[in-house]
């Protein structure tokens, strides 16, 4: 792996006080000015209150709600089915039944309704909800220009909240909800607070904690108002009264007291999309809004199990992915196969992705047409490849590092041709190797309880706000063991050498295990590797967290 050392080591930067360090670090992010700067180490909820959405959209939007509920019309909350639209879909569904009135939630079965409004999804709601005079959107429905136009001549009024990017043509719809700066379920918060206040209902606090979850989970930049509903909300979240998030808190064995984007992205977000996967996603939005705790409980359990069957079939596709792959491919990887669950092909493609570094394309293969999904790198936009072979596609989608398509079974190898051929025209070899942006090289001697705190004080990390990453060159390694259930991951105790003082610390590295053979005390190292604190029986202590290890000398 190569490293992008944004600030190199000098006689300059070996004197580097806290301060400075810290100055660099918001350089990095791209915070030059106080404001910027200042804004960042202390948000405020007032960054909330701007206006977020078009005055008229928001004003019909608003009196056309008003008006179902006066005149007691059914209206239907219409999420998506991952964790932004199911904790989307539960602010706005909440805040209706709040204001009195007469809604119920639809989520849509990923196999038989696909992604977002559709057809099938609206003649359901036909034959279940009689009366159905109102469909709002949460975290889809700005493509949606069939679709909206179809429920229009059943009768029935769209409203769309979304996030993602405008199409060439906007849907028809009676309002458009929409922001580029929040998730799916950030612009379901926004828009409910406005619901609540033309209501006269009071706020709905543990919102703000639903909204983190999903913008979290969603992997949008945590920067500006993103930044605001993660940092608060995430607060709230570590102390929810929520009886189905306490249940999946408990069977995930987490009794932090302070929740981390980590916590929500790998251990809980996963629970809430595997039902969307794998079976039906209103199981989760069940989960969020219920208040019955022995439903809560059960409800978690059988998440937890569906999540575990995810796991499972995952790890078995991904190794029978790579049995066909063989070796490292050249450029692009392109796999289709009857077993592959459409419900997992895009964790899949990512991670083939992450493992070999190379766009991939994952295809579960059926009798007359095949789903697809696909994952790309920096540098390569996987969306814009894909448009270029549109024409033998049944339809396309996505953004420059995450994208799918449908295509007819018999279209498949033609594709790959297509694909493989503009992936060779387009693609830059440099983008083919992976790079690790460090923020700075720093001496062990900097490494302190007033820096970590200081540190701190940039979470909630995520995209468009990286964990700081740092480098130290010149590190000994004192002992080395290797840990885990397989002896994946590696034990480190090391040691640098400052102005004639040793100053050690610990180091685990996380799927290094491969790494201990190789590894020598007589031989000297550079790290590269965030900041964390170990807590255990009551003490806490600074340690190291791996991110690549190389000889001093390469």
């Amino acid at each position: 792996m190569k490293w992008r050392v944004k600030i190199q080591n000098s006689k300059l930067l070996s004197r580097l006080n806290i301060k400075k360090i810290i100055e660099v670090l918001l350089s990095n992010r791209g915070l030059e000015t106080k404001k910027e700067q200042e804004d960042f180490l202390k948000p405020s909820m007032k960054l909330l209150e701007q206006d977020f959405f078009e005055k008229k959209e928001v004003e019909k939007a608003l009196k056309r709600i008003k008006d179902a509920i006066k005149k007691k019309e059914t209206i239907i909350v219409y999420s998506d089915y991952d964790a932004d639209g199911i904790t989307g879909g539960a602010i706005v569904w909440e805040t209706l039944r709040d204001g009195g009135a007469s809604v119920f939630p639809y989520v849509p079965d990923r196999i038989a309704d696909g992604y977002g409004l559709s057809k099938n999804g609206i003649d359901n709601i036909k034959k279940s909800y009689l009366g159905t005079k109102l469909i709002i959107t949460v975290d889809h429905g700005i493509t949606a220009e069939k679709q909206v136009e179809y429920a229009r001549e059943q009768g029935i009024d769209v409203i769309i909240t979304d996030h993602h990017t405008f199409p060439p043509k906007l849907p028809e719809a009676l309002a458009i909800i929409h922001s580029l700066d929040l998730s799916g379920s950030g612009v379901a918060y926004i828009f409910s607070g406005l619901i609540r206040k033309s209501l006269n209902l009071r706020d709905g606090k543990d919102h703000l904690s639903l909204a983190a979850f999903g913008t979290i989970a969603d992997l949008v930049p945590l920067v500006g108002p993103n930044r605001v509903i993660a940092a608060f909300g995430l607060a709230e979240l570590s102390k929810t009264k929520r009886i189905g998030i306490r249940a999946l808190l408990e069977t995930s064995f987490i009794e932090k007291k302070k929740l981390t984007p980590y916590d929500v992205s790998f251990i809980l977000a996963p629970k809430i999309n595997a039902a969307g996967r794998l079976t039906h996603a209103l199981d989760s939005l069940r989960l969020l809004c219920t208040k019955d705790e022995k439903r809560a409980g059960m409800l978690a359990e059988k998440l937890n199990r569906v999540n575990l069957d995810r796991q499972q079939m995952l790890a078995s596709s991904v190794d029978h992915a790579k049995k066909i792959i063989g070796g490292k491919p050249k450029d692009f990887i392109f796999i289709s196969d009857e077993s592959y669950h459409e419900g997992v092909i895009g964790l899949i493609a990512g991670k083939l992705t992450e493992e070999f570094y190379r766009p991939s394309v994952v295809i579960a293969r059926k009798e007359k047409y095949s789903k697809a999904s696909a994952r790309s790198i920096a540098g390569f936009n996987i969306i814009d490849a894909i448009r270029e072979v549109s024409d033998i596609l049944v339809d396309c989608g996505g953004h420059p590092m995450a994208a799918g398509f449908t295509v007819e079974t018999k279209n498949i190898e033609t594709v790959k041709k297509r694909l493989q051929k503009v992936v060779e025209e387009k693609i830059e070899k440099k983008f083919l190797e992976k790079v690790l942006q460090v923020d700075l090289e720093l001496d062990f001697a900097s490494i302190s309880g007033d820096f970590f705190q200081r540190l701190e004080k940039f979470a909630p990390f995520g995209i468009g706000n990286p964990e700081p990453v740092f480098s130290t060159s010149k590190v000994k390694i004192i002992s080395a063991r290797v840990i885990g259930r397989d002896s994946q991951h590696l034990k480190l105790h090391l040691q640098a050498d400052k102005d004639g003082e040793r100053i050690t610390f610990e180091a685990v590295g996380f799927g290094m295990g491969s790494l201990y053979d190789n590894l020598s005390p007589a031989k000297t190292y550079g790290i590269a590797y965030t900041i964390f604190e170990n807590s255990w029986n009551g003490e806490s202590k600074l340690q190291l967290r791996l991110r690549d290890i190389k000889h001093s000398d390469a």
